[in-house]
């Protein structure tokens, strides 16, 4: 592969015309910030009360010593780890169109990099197929969001199997994600192996867990056929006739299943689960899942 195409700034322009307030970038960070937050809120000292503030919170004793109305000023505490856990295997160079789904992936992270870079909260990630390579522990700052963004385009990383299962016993023993840490796993999840169950149960009482499914259209429904179809068995001389529609059918109903056994599974922690398709924009979805993690969160 010769190179992995990465642009986050049209995407995060997109997202915050979503909101239809405007284009400042400070708005995917602030509805991030939102929906993800801090352990609490902490005392930064005082300023004089305007028209626009609520009348209950004005601190009297402030009041008297400066002669003016004052208010608290209070910031919140962030403190928040997030850990991006992301599938480059060889499932995930496939498309059907224009856009691989690692590549479709990796805008969806670095997007989301940016909105935690805005608020300050520490962010890392590790990119797995049946190893894990690379891992960048978590840190703050504008590097630690260019470093992400440069690992992303690495082609270097991309392919192999997939080995779900290696990777949740790797950073479940990671000492740098700490407990109740925001994880985020992306991947197709096609090819889960036994025992996967038990691991995602126990990472989904460990960390703040949320799986977005990244598939291509050609993963969820076969195109429409006429007729019979006949296959042949390269390994024996055995023929097998296709009926097209029932295939497709079935097909449909086998993805739609996968999909289904994860949501069960994660149900069982709390956890959250965002389907995406390649060729659409993920725009939207991202806010109505922040909107219906607020919710549910609240």
């Amino acid at each position: 592969m010769k190179e992995i195409k990465v642009d986050i700034l049209p995407l995060i322009n997109k997202l915050e015309a979503v909101l239809k307030k405007g284009f400042s970038r400070e708005l995917l960070a602030g509805t991030y910030q939102s929906v993800f937050k801090g352990k609490g809120l902490e005392f930064v000292g005082f300023r004089e009360y305007s028209s626009e503030d609520d009348a209950l919170l004005i601190d009297w004793r402030a009041t008297l010593r400066a002669h003016r109305s004052m208010v608290k000023v209070m910031e919140e505490e962030r403190d928040l780890t997030v850990f991006f856990l992301f599938d480059v295997s060889d499932s995930m160079l496939f498309s059907s169109h224009n856009k691989l789904k690692c590549e479709f992936a990796a805008e969806l992270i670095g997007t989301l990099s940016y909105a935690m870079h805005q608020v300050g909260d520490n962010v890392g990630m590790a990119m797995f197929s049946d190893r894990i390579n690379p891992v960048i522990p978590p840190a703050i700052g504008r590097n630690q969001f260019y470093r992400i963004i440069r690992t992303l385009k690495d082609p270097s990383y991309y392919g192999g199997s997939f080995d779900l299962n290696y990777s949740l016993n790797y950073i479940l023993n990671l000492g740098f994600v700490p407990k109740e840490a925001i994880v985020f796993i992306i991947s197709d999840f096609i090819g889960l192996k036994p025992g996967w169950e038990n691991l995602l149960k126990v990472a989904g009482l460990k960390y703040d867990l949320s799986l977005f499914v990244i598939r291509d259209p050609v993963d969820m429904r076969l195109p429409d056929m006429g007729g019979e179809v006949y296959l042949k068995d390269p390994f024996s001389p055995q023929n097998v006739l296709i009926d097209p529609a029932q295939a497709r059918q079935d097909y449909e109903q086998a993805s739609k299943s996968q999909i289904s056994r994860l949501q069960t599974e994660l149900k069982k922690t709390n956890s959250s689960l965002l389907t995406f398709e390649t060729d659409k924009d993920f725009t939207g979805a991202v806010f109505e899942f922040f909107r219906r993690r607020q919710k549910y969160k609240s």
